[in-house]
């Protein structure tokens, strides 16, 4: 069951989840390491009384499963996935206005993190009987959502190296992405992302990292509350050369507090301004690299998202 608000200052009150469609990445970081229909057995029997019609999808066929799944117009859609899954997830979502819960099924599981302000799936799964419906911030970048931050820069090449580290490992695109990191680091040093506060001048960074609410959201999700992001602090990363590369290094180890750092500039605004080289940007948007369509400014979408939450401030 799930719980929603009666009305202004009313207690809450238990209303069921009749229908939830579930939708289960097969290719997901964890799901190699979980039998689907115990996932699905146990997510039945935290929610007895709700009818699940569930899809277990390949990489291929995972967004028509969630297409079907939002059209079949349910209580609440249900994936388990990775951050990429939960993505997917949430844009339809932010058409259809159906609540979604992401189970943790994969590396970083950013959304399933901020939603059950852990990671654990066991936990989350029997968090989902006492869940309650409400909305939480988004930040949209070049029509892409995102929950934690945005990376721009030097960000992107790195976390393409990160994921070709993955198992499996491949030479061929390891090899490729180490190079296009290496490619890239001229560029970033010479100033690759020009960024501003709406209205304020511009300024040059190597890299730039957004982040929904504040950076401490970023460093611990799990920790910060959930109803945080109605604003965007951006923290810039200025390296004039690879001395101050490796000073960044030394001052990161000396200083106490990151902010203090002299390379890094912070801002905070409702708003945030991109001019960038490429025509279609490598971001990084919670930890996962994604190639944009087009360039845009970063905007908060206030309350737009809805989840299946169990934390308890939401």
């Amino acid at each position: 069951m799930t719980l929603v608000e009666a009305g202004a200052g009313a207690q809450m009150q238990p209303a069921p989840l009749n229908r939830i469609a579930l939708v289960v990445n097969e290719a997901a970081g964890a799901a190699s390491l979980t039998d689907v229909d115990k996932l699905v057995m146990r997510v039945a029997e935290a929610l007895p009384q709700t009818s699940f019609e569930v899809t277990a999808a390949g990489p291929l066929e995972l967004e028509g499963a969630l297409d079907h799944a939002f059209a079949a117009t349910p209580d609440a859609v249900v994936v388990f996935g990775g951050d990429g899954t939960a993505r997917g997830a949430a844009r339809r979502a932010l058409e259809t206005k159906t609540p979604i819960a992401p189970l943790p099924g994969g590396t970083m599981n950013v959304l399933a993190k901020l939603v059950f302000g852990h990671a654990d799936l066991a936990r989350a799964i029997q968090d989902l009987a006492v869940s309650r419906v409400t909305t939480i911030d988004v930040g949209v970048v070049g029509g892409e959502p995102f929950f934690l931050s945005a990376a721009f820069g030097f960000a992107g090449p790195l976390a393409k190296l990160r994921e070709t580290l993955r198992p499996p490992r491949r030479f061929s695109p390891v090899v490729s992405a180490t190079l296009s990191c290496l490619r890239s680091l001229g560029p970033s040093l010479r100033g690759g992302v020009k960024w501003r506060r709406a209205g304020a001048k511009w300024r040059h960074a190597q890299t730039l990292v957004v982040a929904l609410g504040s950076i401490e959201r970023v460093l611990t999700p799990e920790e910060q509350e959930l109803h945080t992001g109605d604003r965007l602090q951006a923290a810039a990363l200025q390296l004039k050369s690879v001395w101050d590369v490796a000073r960044l290094g030394s001052d990161a180890v000396r200083l106490r507090d990151w902010r203090e750092l002299n390379q890094l500039t912070l801002v905070s605004a409702r708003r945030i301004e991109l001019d960038l080289r490429s025509r279609r940007p490598l971001a990084v948007l919670d930890g996962e690299p994604i190639r944009l369509s087009r360039v845009t400014d970063i905007d908060v979408m206030e309350g737009a998202l809805p989840v299946l939450a169990a934390r308890p401030d939401a």
